[in-house]
Formats: C-alpha cells, sequence, structure tokens
C-alpha cells in the first residue's frame, strides 16, 4: 500500500507529514525505539511502515548501535539508536517554511469574510451544509 502524503492517517487527525515531522524531531538527538514509539504515539505496525519502512529507506533516518555512542546499560551492543540525518533535517527545514507559507492566524479564521467565504464554499460543495448560528455561551 502506497503512502499517501495527503492521506489522514491514525494519530488525531494528523496527516503523514505532521507525523514525519513530530518522528523527525524528536530524533533531533540519538533516541532508542521505545522512547521514539514513546514519544510520538506510535504503535508497533505504525513504527514499523512509517520508521522502518519510509524514514530508513529515504535516508531521512540514520540507524547506530548503542554502543557506539555511549549508552550504558545491559546488551547495549543489541540496542539501536535513531537519529535525523542531514537529509532529515533538510526535510525539517522545508517542512517549517511550507507551515510558515500556509499559515493563518486566528484573527483571520474568526473574520466575518472567511466565515463567509468557507460556508460559500461549503454550500457550492454540495453537503447539504446548512449554515447556523451558535450563540455565546459567556
Amino acid at each position: 500500500m502506497a503512502v499517501d502524503s495527503a492521506e489522514k492517517v491514525a494519530f488525531s487527525g494528523e496527516t503523514v507529514l505532521e507525523k514525519i515531522a513530530e518522528i523527525l524531531n524528536v530524533a533531533r538527538k540519538p533516541v532508542l525505539k521505545d522512547h521514539l514509539m514513546r514519544t510520538c504515539g506510535l504503535n508497533g505496525r505504525q513504527f514499523k511502515k512509517y520508521v522502518m519502512g519510509l524514514l530508513l529507506p529515504c535516508g531521512l533516518l540514520d540507524l547506530y548501535p548503542a554502543e557506539n555512542r555511549g549508552i550504558p546499560g545491559p546488551k547495549s551492543h543489541h540496542r539501536m539508536l535513531y537519529q535525523t540525518s542531514k537529509k532529515g533535517e533538510i526535510f525539517l527545514e522545508r517542512y517549517s517554511e511550507l507551515q510558515r507559507l500556509l499559515s493563518v492566524d486566528d484573527a483571520t479564521l474568526k473574520s466575518p469574510f472567511f466565515i463567509r467565504r468557507g460556508v460559500q464554499w461549503l454550500t457550492n460543495m454540495n453537503l447539504n451544509f446548512v449554515p447556523t448560528v451558535q450563540e455565546s455561551h459567556t
């Protein structure tokens, strides 16, 4: 199954690109698999699909033996560390630029013009959307 960058996945409504950026941000310093999974909210299937199936093969993450990085502990020679690669850092820079270009501030979202255009767009989509005015409970 191909990963569509615009596809919504089971990460609380995040897109694949948002999750990739989160994983790469967490791995800017070397991290163990369990820390990466816990911090990013990944289950085993998601870790395999996105980290092992996408980020490592694309060269966005590097993998190092823990013993080479001074991580103490039993069987450290069997443990691996994940770290954002130079290519991954470039991805994060470009992703940040893209977010900045596409950002809309709260004032714009709440402006009557933006709301009117949003309602017009939804109405034109023929989604049986009927705009309603909600009372403010302040």
